[in-house]
């Protein structure tokens, strides 16, 4: 009986997934990502992420690369995505309104994003930390 269940679950499953229009990517080497994550020219990245001990010492790296590649991204509320405004907070693990508001509101989308893109370019520019950096790894 539990592995009838089981058949149809993976069967409503596959119904489900084979309706997805998607493109894979395979995998490309570090000089080719940044370019790759831009040529896919996304409207919104998804940053999920697990509220777990080791999550909560990750950076938002994931958010700056959606971010400086076009798309607004789209963040668990967690530690790493809270330190930094670099992305819109999923509040309650609430994907499927957010993904549903983000893609009905371009206006709110495209003024989200330039703000997250202003506030990288103020403020995580390397040569506008210049001095930070030489006093963390010179002195």
């Amino acid at each position: 009986m539990a592995n009838e269940t089981a058949v149809k679950d993976l069967e409503q499953l596959d119904l489900l997934l084979s309706e997805i229009v998607f493109e894979w990517i395979p995998f490309v080497d570090f000089e080719r990502y940044p370019d790759t994550l831009t040529n896919l020219a996304l409207d919104i990245g998804i940053c999920p992420l697990r509220p777990t001990e080791f999550n909560n010492h990750r950076s938002a790296c994931k958010a700056l690369e959606y971010t400086l590649s076009g798309a607004l991204a789209l963040a668990s509320d967690t530690i790493p995505y809270q330190s930094e405004p670099t992305s819109v907070l999923v509040k309650d693990n609430d994907w499927e309104g957010a993904l549903t508001f983000f893609i009905e509101n371009e206006w709110d989308r495209n003024y989200l994003y330039q703000k997250h893109l202003t506030w990288i370019k103020e403020n995580r520019d390397m040569n506008k930390q210049i001095d930070l950096l030489k006093f963390v790894y010179v002195v």
